[in-house]
């Protein structure tokens, strides 16, 4: 069809070819794990942030809060157990020989 402005007109809507208002790809909605509260928010969590120092063979162990009072820091821990180790062994020692 020629229009009057001399150019030809389409019968074809308005808009710029391959550009849809909606998009038809369904949304992944978030998976709950059971047990997980709505409340707990990971989206701004890094994944794997600790993994490294996890798999170098950091251990970490939780004292009883009436333990964990006795000593102030891990330094504090450590001297403690090693001492127990030396007296441990002396111990075993004598009693074997």
């Amino acid at each position: 069809m020629l229009s009057v402005a001399g150019g030809s007109e389409s019968s074809a809507p308005a808009g710029q070819p391959g550009v849809r208002e909606y998009s038809m790809k369904k949304t992944r909605r978030a998976v709950r794990e059971p047990g997980m509260l709505k409340e707990y928010d990971f989206s701004k969590g890094i994944r794997g942030k600790y993994a490294k120092r996890f798999k170098s063979g950091t251990n970490v162990v939780v004292l009883a809060p009436d333990v964990a009072r006795m000593f102030p820091d891990s330094e504090s821990v450590n001297r403690a157990l090693r001492a127990l180790s030396r007296i441990s062994l002396r111990h075993r020692r004598k009693a074997s020989g």
